[in-house]
């Protein structure tokens, strides 16, 4: 049995928006999985930073893509227009977020935004409870991004 073999991130609705549309084909972290490529990413939509027009997508799970490469930058001027260009984030906001430390590309394909959008409750996540590990439902959406168990449609 694989255990958290997919990856749920947390994404602010103006990128979740931009990545639904096509435009977005990179997201920006500080750190990169360690799962193997390609996994899957499902996509929570925050509720920090929605405004009337996204306000609807807001705490919910509302798509999943593939993540087939993921590339470390380093903050440098060549790096982070690479990154800016596929991110869509100014290179001056990549300097700001990375504070003098690589950030991490992960690139996205297979784009699968749903029809009918997912609670977060719905999902699951291996966790530890002495010598015992069992599925439970995720109740709080990540930080930035956590290893889960990928769903079967």
């Amino acid at each position: 049995m694989t255990m958290n073999n997919a990856v749920l991130i947390s994404i602010k609705p103006k990128w979740c928006a931009l990545i639904a549309s096509g435009e977005k084909s990179m997201e920006v972290r500080k750190t990169g999985p360690k799962a193997e490529r390609p996994f899957k990413c499902y996509i929570y939509c925050t509720k920090d930073g929605a405004d009337s027009a996204t306000q609807f997508l807001s705490g919910y799970v509302i798509g999943e893509f593939v993540c087939d490469w993921c590339e470390q930058y380093m903050p440098c001027r060549t790096d982070f227009a690479e990154l800016s260009a596929g991110s869509l984030v100014k290179p001056k906001e990549l300097y700001k977020y990375a504070k003098g430390k690589p950030l991490y590309g992960w690139h996205i394909s297979d784009l699968k935004i749903y029809e009918e959008m997912k609670p977060l409750e719905s999902l699951k996540r291996w966790e530890e409870s002495g010598m015992w590990s069992h599925l439970v439902s995720i109740t709080r959406p990540p930080r930035s991004w956590f290893y889960m168990e990928e769903v079967d449609e």
